[in-house]
This record gives C-alpha cells, sequence and structure tokens, in this order.
C-alpha cells in the first residue's frame, strides 16, 4: 500500500514538471516570436473595372442572397479608392474602364476620388478599348492613360438633345393643357412645342457652357496642354490609336493583358473582396452617420421602382427614413443624397418638413448627385449644409401644372364620354377636356401660391431677400458650380465631403460607420414578404401602348412621371425636361 502511494506521489510529481516545462516553453516561444521582427508586406496593385450604369442609390427591388453581395454604389467605389490611397499593402490603381453610362456629376465624384489617390504619392493607370467624352474625362485623372492597338480615342466635345412630344401626343389624339411659373421654367414646352422657347435655349446654352468648361479643364489639367490646345484637340479630335498617341492623349498602346494582367500579378488585391471587408468594418462601430438617398422622381406615397425602370421618391417612404434615423441613438447625423429632378410639390413639402425635424435634433446635410432639381432642390432646404458637385444640375426654383385630355385618343378607340356636373369648376381636372378661360385663371392662382412658398423656402434656408431668390429662379437650371457662385448652394464637393461635414456637425470624435436607407432585401426577406402578401396587383400590358406612341418607352415613362407628380394636387416642382448631354 504505502509503495502504490509513493509511484502516485512519483507520477504526480512527474506530471507537474511536465506541465511546468510545456507552460514554460510555450512562454518563451512567445517572447521569441514578439521580438522577431514582422515580415514587410509588398505592396500589390488594385484593380478596379469601372463602366455602365454605377448606380447611386440602393435599388429597392433589386435581390441579392447575401446583402454584402449587392453591387457596389458610387459612393463606395469613392471610399475604395480614398481607402486604398492611405493602405501601405496597395501600391496602386490600375483602372479598366468600360461603356461608362452615369451621370456627369457623378462622373466627377470618381475622377475627384482618384485624384485625391495619386495626391497622396501614388500612382493610377486608365485603360479601355473605346475612350469617348466620359471614359477619356475619367481616365485623365490617372498619369498613364492606354488602349489596345485597334481601340478608340474620340473625345469631340458635348452635345445636348431634348426630346419633344407635342406632334407625338397629337397622333394619339392627346392635348396637353399646362401653365408654369417662371419665365425659365419650360418643363412643359416638351408637351406642347416641337422645339424650344428662347428662355429654354438661353439656360441650356450657359447649362453646356459650364459642363464644357470642365471637360476642358480636366483634360487640360490632366495632359498638361493650355486651354487652346485642348479646344483645337476637341474641336479636331484624332481619328485613330496612332494619331491620339502622337498628339498626347494617351501613353501607348497595349493589349489588356500588357496594361492590366501582366502589371497587376497573380498577387493582386480584390475590388469586391476589399470593399466587403470595408463594409464587414463599418457594420462594427459604436455610431454613424446615415445616408438616406432620395433617388428619383418626387411623389405622393409610396416610392420605389415601376415597370418601366423608374424611380420614384415616396413622401411616406422617405419621411419613414428619417423618423428611423432620428430615433436611432447609435446615428449621430445624416447625410440626405438627392439624385432626383423634382417632382410633386405637395410631396417635396411634406418631406422638406420631415427633414427640418430632424434636424432640430441631429446635423443634416445635403450630397447633390447628377440632379438635384426643383422640387429635388425643395427638399435640400431643410438641411444644415448643402453640397453639390460642379456639374450637379441644380436650381429650377419654378412651378408647372396641368393635365393631358385624352378624349381625342378615347375617340379614336370609339370610346365617348358625356359628363354631368354641379358647380362651375367641378370638371377643372376632367382628363377628357380642356381648361376652360375662368379654370385656367384660377389654377394659375394656385400655381402662383406655391411659387410664392417654395421662394420663401429658398430664402429662409439661404438667408436671402425673396426678391433676390426670385432673380435666380423662375425656374432656371444652374450646375452646381454656378449655384455655389450664386449662394444656392454651400460648397462644391461630393458624398465624402457630405459625410465629413456631418461627422463634423455632429462632434463625431473616433471611427464611425456608414448605413444606408433604403436597405437591399435579400432573396428570403423578399420572399417573406411576397408570402405575407395577400393580394397581388396586376401588372398592365404596356406593349401595345408603347409600340403605338411615337418615342415609345421613353415617351410613356417621362409621361407617367409628370401624371405622379401632378397627383394629388396638380402642382409638380419638377426639372424641365430628361437632358441628355454626351
Amino acid at each position: 500500500m504505502k509503495a502504490e502511494q509513493q509511484r502516485t506521489r512519483l507520477l504526480l510529481w512527474i506530471a507537474g514538471l511536465g506541465a511546468t516545462l510545456l507552460v514554460l516553453g510555450v512562454a518563451a516561444i512567445a517572447l521569441m516570436w514578439e521580438d522577431r521582427p514582422e515580415k514587410e508586406t509588398k505592396p500589390r496593385p488594385m484593380v478596379i473595372n469601372i463602366g455602365g450604369m454605377i448606380s447611386d442609390a440602393p435599388n429597392p427591388g433589386e435581390l441579392v442572397w447575401n446583402i454584402e453581395d449587392r453591387p457596389a454604389l458610387l459612393s463606395e467605389y469613392t471610399q475604395v479608392i480614398r481607402t486604398a490611397a492611405e493602405d501601405d499593402e496597395i501600391s496602386e490603381l490600375l483602372i479598366h474602364i468600360e461603356g461608362i453610362g452615369m451621370g456627369w456629376a457623378g462622373l466627377q465624384e470618381l475622377r475627384d476620388a482618384l485624384l485625391d489617390f495619386t495626391d497622396s504619392g501614388k500612382t493610377c493607370m486608365a485603360y479601355g478599348d473605346a475612350m469617348t467624352n466620359r471614359e477619356y474625362f475619367l481616365a485623365t485623372a490617372c498619369p498613364e492613360i492606354y488602349v489596345p492597338p485597334a481601340g478608340l480615342v474620340f473625345v469631340n466635345g458635348l452635345a445636348s438633345s431634348v426630346t419633344y412630344y407635342a406632334d407625338a401626343l397629337e397622333k394619339v389624339g392627346v392635348t396637353a393643357n399646362f401653365a408654369h411659373v417662371g419665365d425659365f421654367k419650360s418643363a412643359v414646352e416638351p408637351y406642347e412645342r416641337t422645339g424650344p422657347s428662347e428662355e429654354a435655349q438661353e439656360a441650356t446654352n450657359a447649362m453646356l457652357d459650364s459642363l464644357y468648361g470642365e471637360l476642358v479643364n480636366a483634360i487640360s489639367t490632366g495632359r498638361g496642354y493650355s486651354i487652346e490646345t485642348t479646344e483645337r484637340i476637341i474641336n479636331d479630335p484624332p481619328m485613330t490609336p496612332e494619331q491620339a498617341l502622337d498628339e498626347g492623349l494617351i501613353d501607348g498602346l497595349l493589349f489588356y493583358d500588357e496594361a492590366i494582367e501582366d502589371r497587376a500579378g497573380k498577387k493582386r488585391k480584390y475590388f469586391r473582396r476589399y470593399l466587403k471587408d470595408i463594409r464587414e468594418r463599418q457594420l462594427e462601430a459604436d455610431q454613424y452617420v446615415a445616408i438616406i438617398h432620395a433617388d428619383g422622381a418626387i411623389v405622393s406615397g409610396d416610392g420605389g421602382a415601376d415597370i418601366l425602370g423608374g424611380r420614384f421618391v415616396g413622401d411616406i417612404t422617405t419621411a419613414e427614413w428619417l423618423e428611423s434615423a432620428r430615433k436611432d441613438d447609435d446615428v449621430k447625423a445624416v447625410v440626405l443624397r438627392v439624385n432626383s429632378p423634382g417632382g410633386s410639390g405637395l410631396a417635396s413639402d411634406n418631406i422638406w418638413r420631415a427633414v427640418e425635424l430632424l434636424r432640430e435634433e441631429k446635423p443634416v446635410v445635403v450630397s447633390m448627385g447628377d440632379y438635384a432639381a426643383s422640387g429635388g432642390y425643395y427638399i435640400a432646404m431643410g438641411a444644415d449644409m448643402i453640397f453639390a458637385g460642379p456639374s450637379t444640375l441644380t436650381g429650377s426654383i419654378g412651378v408647372f401644372g396641368g393635365k393631358l385630355n385624352f378624349a381625342g385618343a378615347f375617340d379614336k378607340m370609339g370610346v365617348s364620354m358625356h359628363h354631368y356636373k354641379r358647380g362651375e369648376l367641378a370638371d377643372l381636372f376632367s382628363t377628357t377636356q380642356d381648361f376652360t378661360d375662368i379654370g385656367r385663371a384660377r389654377y394659375e392662382q394656385f400655381l402662383e401660391s406655391f411659387y410664392g412658398l417654395f421662394l420663401q423656402r429658398v430664402a429662409v434656408a439661404r438667408e436671402l431677400d425673396e426678391s433676390a431668390v426670385h432673380e435666380v429662379a423662375q425656374g432656371r437650371v444652374w450646375t452646381g458650380r454656378q449655384a455655389h457662385k450664386l449662394g444656392l448652394v454651400d460648397g462644391i464637393g461630393g458624398m465624402n465631403d457630405a459625410i465629413r461635414a456631418a461627422a463634423a456637425l455632429a462632434k463625431m470624435d473616433g471611427d464611425y460607420g456608414i448605413v444606408r436607407l433604403p436597405i437591399t432585401k435579400t432573396f428570403w426577406d423578399s420572399l417573406v414578404d411576397d408570402l405575407a402578401t395577400t393580394a397581388v396587383k396586376p401588372q398592365p400590358d404596356l406593349g401595345a401602348l408603347i409600340a403605338l406612341v411615337p418615342g415609345g418607352e421613353e415617351t410613356i415613362r417621362n409621361v407617367r412621371a409628370v401624371s405622379r407628380a401632378l397627383e394629388p394636387t396638380g402642382v409638380a416642382a419638377m426639372l424641365d425636361y430628361t437632358i441628355d448631354i454626351r
């Protein structure tokens, strides 16, 4: 018995000694590892593909399996680029540019981010098969530009087109009954005329001059040309890659594998993975700046997208997002990103009120995208600060309203109607009768009243006399740079500038995250919502109508946007027309 106890004690002693030696060994290894110099990570290039229509806002109708797999937004592209500028593991950016379809203001935000990257001491290279105005404008932010031997560099200036529907509406038996306030409020012209008025021509030419100046300055500074040399090249553009190389527009002729693949190598940084890491880090923050997107025509009720792809900013939906940000204690400031041509006057005023209520508790900064005009400008008046891009189309402080008379269209289909009424103006908004002289006069009084309210909102927000506002209002569209000179916005900048300003106003110390509204739904979220819906709304077949109307889908989409903007009060604060600048 005693021998067994001695053996047990011996085994315990040996086990204890072994455990002690193990602990000491692990500690020694740990100390040696700490003293070991860290292995330096060799900086690597990152390849970024930029092309197509990069969305400014989350698509409310978009479905993704995983929320982190949603397509990158414009502001996320710029965030990746600026984060990469401060990342010691990234040596340079290789930008592959393909057919860009986004607007000039958004494009300028991307270009500014690339300029910030090169200002950090790093370099970037731009490559594209075909570079026209938009692609080349972006490429000039990089010190090196390449195209393939059979590629294209064609920079030939800007052209703007406006679509007029008067003849198209006449062919289908529709007559326009519109009125407007403001000499430059030509929103109704496409529906009543076959060409622009003198006021519309004056405003459009001034706007085009400003945008053209941005293009010329970008090329001049990017390639080291004088203004005169740049304008000479634009007016007599090279037609072959060799001529573009001789003019100094590009730095060489390379195939994709030579320009991108060989230079990036196998150990490159990947854009999607890098973006995913940024998104994950932002979710770990203790405080946030909320970005609320107002993207599309402003309407009463719920927002979203329609079957023709048009986006709408609903006053009820937007007010709910603003209220959610106001009640969230983790949200310290809000950036309202406006990318809207305007819309319903009533809905614009309702959103303005929701912004005002939010601003009473938290800082609100507006960032303007490609458009922030008329009603889009109106809703910005409730914010603490407003930033616009140099090429943003804004202002258009004016209103219009009216109706379309479909009596002729019904007659062509063999449909006749007979009206009964009690009250002289009971049929004022009838869609099968024109305005009477008395009805038009009373309706114009209503529009004048709302215009006065618009001037008041701007005068209070911008600390100007209403008479001074009227001088720059009257429905005239301004670029962001012009608006800044007129005192209509506080600064020239993009989303990044607005976020930093909002954080500063909220006195946010340390790191902060970004949350965006509307939130993109996953496939499973949408499935649950669909299963919870008890009724399915029938979707109309617009194929026959699109085929019938000259201008097709674009005409129907624009008429649809105007019709929704006029609901329910019959007054719209909306950009003059769809402006196409190429």
